[in-house]
């Protein structure tokens, strides 16, 4: 699979069905874009699930977004925490409060 951010999200992104729905949804925009909806402040469904393990569950079906995502770990409140995030500046964008460090570790 290719990293092209400009590709939609249901030609890039592999999907498994968890259960649910038998139809997959239909997600047009680009993965670039959907990811920036994703990791913003505020409430997004989803974006825990994104953080924590890199993959996004809508309707029953699981879309792995791990090709497309660094994995950080991070410090808050004298706490490490492992996440995924396209960047550093996105994990700092999603997360609420202050991150005392960031670090990028190999996937």
């Amino acid at each position: 699979m290719t990293k092209d951010f400009r590709t939609s999200v249901n030609e890039a992104v592999k999907a498994s069905r968890v259960s649910g729905k038998k139809d997959k949804p239909v997600i047009t925009m680009s993965v670039a874009k959907f990811l920036h909806c994703v990791y913003r402040q505020g409430f997004v469904s989803g974006k825990n699930t994104m953080l924590d393990k890199g993959v996004w569950v809508k309707d029953g079906w699981k879309y792995n977004f791990r090709p497309y995502l660094k994995k950080f770990i991070m410090k808050q409140t004298g706490l490490w925490d492992e996440l995924f995030a396209p960047s550093k500046a996105y994990l700092y964008r999603a997360i609420a409060g202050h991150i005392e460090a960031a670090l990028e570790v190999g996937a």
